[in-house]
């Protein structure tokens, strides 16, 4: 039981630290994210990226058919 405890240690502590850095990744993204939302600046035009590509030539109203 002490090897098995010796290896679950610093495993226990890498996945506490893998967890602690995600949530605090998911933390900056929904701070982000909400600023965005409230903050942010309002798109006018259909295509912003101003993409030459197929699905950027559709009208919006004839894409959601």
């Amino acid at each position: 039981m002490a090897a098995i405890a010796a290896i679950v240690g610093p495993v226990r502590a890498f996945i506490t630290f893998a967890i602690l850095l995600t949530v605090f990744a998911q933390g900056i993204f929904l701070i982000n994210f909400l600023w965005s939302l409230w903050r942010g600046e309002r798109i006018l035009e259909c295509n912003p990226w101003r993409a030459t590509t197929l699905e950027w030539s559709m009208s919006l109203a004839s894409a959601r058919r």
